[in-house]
């Protein structure tokens, strides 16, 4: 079955991130919250090379590719794949994933695979609730489905460790105030447990870390303490998972060689991390990060206020719950070290040169009258000279072909704008808008983005008409009898 093997497919991709997020992201690299809606352009090339004497038979897992995630906060599209996509379905944790097609399906000695995905970003402004242990519900307020889903053991949460448990109730006591009880571990986290040195680590990062060794050596990346993180919060009754994303930042640019030299990752201004999703009643799901915290650790909640994930900057790729993630680690590992089957793997992260932002539109899509214009405005900015011209271009009822229209600069708004002529009532309008700057780049909202679609308002059907009619003289007159018999 498709589903059942999906389940193992993003095993690979997810090893190569967050190994790439434990050779190179450190704590000292924060950057701060935009304020404003940002857009990037991703790109990851990876290479398969058979340098050893086996046949290197492709797996799904090698071929799956995850398509981040879609959310309130975020909009990631796949725009451009040098493999087509053979099926995209979700893994077991709920996360997109796609199968490519490659060229070859096994590598004899000596021979290598390539495939490039790009990947388009709008990233827009993100808040977190205001917190206060007065308002937090204890644990008893939990849902018990999220406990059955979220709390319980697997390879990766050691929830039944002796360890591990016992460190669990001893930072706890007798708290149940949720709220209090993630201040508690984020602090004894704080206290106990270090970020490891580059020099001299007292354990290889190289994989992530189960819980019991990060407490045994007294460090962790980023990833290994949000893995300790989640293992307490479970073993004490707290809905907790894994979420890995990348961040965007110019001074985010290394290459490094693990694994026996058969990982070679290159990145350039992109860094890969981890930290936890927490359940705390009554807000619901909460980033809480131990190791990026822009607001310094003087207050435990800036771990969760502060967190990597609050900045436009963080892409959120992916969850982990049900995932068997550090066996698959280490067995992957295994794989490419025992073949001397290599890997080299390059992410970039950008910010396109002309950018086009999110159109707004008067009327607004659910008031569009039959017949009645509407005027579409968009903020378009290039790094690199002037906006050339700009262009809506807009369809009717998913035709093929495209009607166009100038957008014109409006100085009092600093926003590009075009007027849609009316439709008949019930039409469907999509646009879409080409714009291009002097430097000769060109950017495009395609249409596809769900802003860029409407409908015109039906038409009441004449034989609705009838009876309204009716239903209203029958009320009037029923009315008017009340008053007269008072």
């Amino acid at each position: 079955m498709r589903i059942k093997t999906l389940r193992k497919t993003a095993a690979v991709a997810l090893t190569l991130f967050t190994l790439i997020a434990s050779l190179t992201f450190n704590r000292s690299n924060l950057v701060r919250a935009e304020l404003s809606d940002v857009d990037y352009v991703i790109q990851t090339t990876v290479t398969f090379f058979n340098n050893g004497t086996n046949i290197w038979n492709l797996t799904e897992e090698d071929r799956a590719i995850s398509l981040f995630m879609n959310n309130t906060w975020q909009t990631v599209y796949l725009t451009e794949s040098s493999c087509s996509i053979d099926i995209t379905e979700p893994d077991e944790d709920g996360n997109s994933i796609a199968l490519l097609e490659l060229p070859k399906s096994q590598l004899t000695p000596g021979e290598n695979v390539t495939y490039t995905v790009t990947y388009n970003v709008e990233s827009e402004p993100r808040s977190i609730p205001y917190l206060n242990k007065q308002e937090s519900g204890n644990l008893t307020e939990i849902p018990e489905d999220l406990r059955d889903e979220y709390c319980n053991r697997s390879d990766t949460w050691q929830v039944n460790d002796p360890m591990v448990n016992e460190t669990a109730h001893t930072i706890a006591g007798s708290e149940t105030n949720v709220l209090s009880l993630v201040e508690e571990l984020v602090v004894w986290i704080w206290n106990n447990i270090d970020y490891p040195p580059q020099d001299n680590p007292k354990i290889s990062h190289e994989v992530p870390l189960y819980p019991n060794q990060t407490l045994l050596y007294e460090e962790g990346d980023c990833d290994d303490q949000a893995i300790l993180f989640i293992t307490l919060c479970r073993i004490l009754g707290i809905p907790a998972f894994l979420q890995i994303g990348c961040i965007y930042g110019q001074e985010f640019t290394d290459q490094q060689s693990s694994w026996n030299g058969t990982v070679t990752s290159v990145l350039k201004h992109i860094a890969w991390h981890g930290w936890a999703m927490v359940y705390v009643p009554p807000w619901g799901w909460l980033p809480v990060d131990l190791t990026y915290v822009t607001g310094g650790r003087g207050n435990p909640l800036n771990a969760i206020t502060t967190s990597a994930v609050t900045s436009e900057r963080t892409i959120q790729y992916m969850n982990i719950s049900q995932r068997e993630h550090l066996a698959s680690s280490r067995k992957y590992r295994n794989l490419l070290i025992e073949n001397q089957f290599h890997i080299y793997q390059e992410d970039e992260m950008s910010e396109p040169p002309l950018i086009i932002g999110m159109p707004s539109q008067n009327p607004l899509r659910d008031n569009v009258m039959p017949d009645q214009e509407v005027k579409v405005s968009v903020s378009i900015t290039s790094d690199e000279g002037a906006v050339k011209n700009a262009t809506l271009f807009y369809t009717i009822n998913n035709g093929t072909s495209w009607e166009n229209r100038t957008m014109n600069y409006n100085a009092s708004t600093s926003l590009y704008e075009a007027t849609i002529p009316g439709q008949p009532a019930g039409t469907w309008v999509k646009f879409k808008i080409v714009a291009y700057d002097y430097a000769g780049n060109d950017a495009t909202k395609d249409g596809t983005e769900p802003y860029c679609t409407y409908q015109v308002i039906p038409e009441i059907p004449s034989f609705f008409i009838l009876p309204i009619f009716l239903i209203t003289t029958l009320l009037a007159i029923i009315v008017n009898r009340r008053k007269h018999s008072m």
